[in-house]
C-alpha cells in the first residue's frame, strides 16, 4: 500500500509497501532473501493465502513453498525506504549472455520515447548469447521513429546485454481481449522474423 502523503516517486515508481496484516519477502533464486536493492521473486504468506489449486497437487507445489509461502512470480527489489519496485516477471527474464535481461525494463526504457506508444521485448534464440531481446515499437499516432534513434537511446539508458539486438517499428501490436499486448503472438512474430 501506499498513504496518500507519499510523495510522487513512491507513487509513480513503486507498489508500494506490504500491510503488516501479513508476510512479504523478496527472495533471489538460491532461496535466500534478498538485500534492499538486490532482485527477487516477491513471496507472501499469511491467512489470505490460497491453500492450493483443486486437485492439482502439482500446480499446489510449484506454487507454493513447504513452508507456506506463495511464489508470485513478479521480481522486485526492496528499496531502502521498504518500497517495491517491480522489476519485471519470472517467466518473461531471459539470459543473454549469461546475464538476466526483464523485459520490463527495456520496455519501460523505450517508453521514455517521446514518440513512442507502447514497447514489447521478447527473447529469440542466438547461437552466441542463447538469447537475445527482440523489440517491437509501436509509434505514437502521427509521429515518426528510426531503429537508429531507438538503438542510440538504449545505449544511453541500458548495459550493453540488455539492448534489444533486434528493433521493429510496427503500426500495432496485436492485443488481448483484455487490452494487453499478446506476448506470444508478438513472440511468434519475432521467432517468424529470426529464421
Amino acid at each position: 500500500f501506499t498513504p496518500p502523503c507519499d510523495n510522487v516517486d513512491v507513487l509513480v515508481n513503486t507498489i508500494g509497501r506490504p500491510v503488516p496484516d501479513y508476510e512479504v519477502a523478496v527472495v533471489k533464486d538460491d532461496g535466500t532473501v534478498a538485500a534492499v536493492g538486490e532482485e527477487g521473486e516477491i513471496r507472501v504468506r499469511g491467512e489470505f493465502i490460497m491453500n492450493g489449486y483443486w486437485r492439482r497437487p502439482e500446480a499446489t507445489a510449484e506454487a507454493l513453498t513447504e513452508a507456506g509461502w506463495l511464489r508470485t512470480g513478479d521480481l522486485a527489489r526492496r528499496r531502502a525506504d521498504g518500497n517495491l519496485e517491480i522489476v519485471g516477471r519470472l517467466k518473461e527474464m531471459f539470459k543473454s549472455g549469461g546475464y538476466n535481461v526483464y523485459p520490463l525494463e527495456v520496455e519501460q526504457a523505450l517508453e521514455r520515447v517521446a514518440s513512442v506508444a507502447v514497447a514489447v521485448v521478447v527473447p529469440v534464440p542466438d547461437p552466441l548469447y542463447n538469447e537475445v531481446g527482440h523489440a517491437f515499437v509501436q509509434p505514437r499516432v502521427g509521429k515518426e521513429l528510426s531503429v537508429e534513434d531507438l538503438k542510440r537511446h538504449c545505449e544511453g539508458q541500458l548495459a550493453n546485454y540488455k539492448i534489444p539486438k533486434e528493433f521493429r517499428i510496427v503500426k500495432e501490436l496485436p492485443i488481448l481481449p483484455v487490452g494487453k499486448v499478446d506476448r506470444s503472438a508478438v513472440k511468434k512474430m519475432a521467432v517468424g522474423a529470426a529464421v
